[in-house]
């Protein structure tokens, strides 16, 4: 298991791509990747946003941080999104 408190995603035609990090006070790494198909990017954006909702529902709504997207792509893929 891996603790994630920082990520990019983009995209290609064929493949949806999460890049995982864990940002410390001092330091910032890659801990994970994910290669997906764009339809399993859906269903996992579903099922978060079900978990979300229900998460919400108990403890209160959740304020999402500033969402960023990168001026240029790197080689094939679209501009990633990351949080500020």
């Amino acid at each position: 298991m891996v603790y994630v408190n920082k990520f990019w995603a983009t995209y290609r035609k064929d493949e949806f791509y999460i890049e995982l990090r864990l940002e410390g006070p001092e330091t910032e790494e890659k801990v994970g990747e994910i290669y997906t198909t764009p339809r399993q990017a859906k269903t996992l954006l579903r099922i978060l946003e079900v978990l979300i909702k229900e998460y919400e529902s108990i403890f209160g709504e959740l304020h999402e941080p500033e969402i960023v997207r990168e001026e240029e792509g790197k080689k094939e893929y679209a501009p990633s999104y990351y949080v500020a």
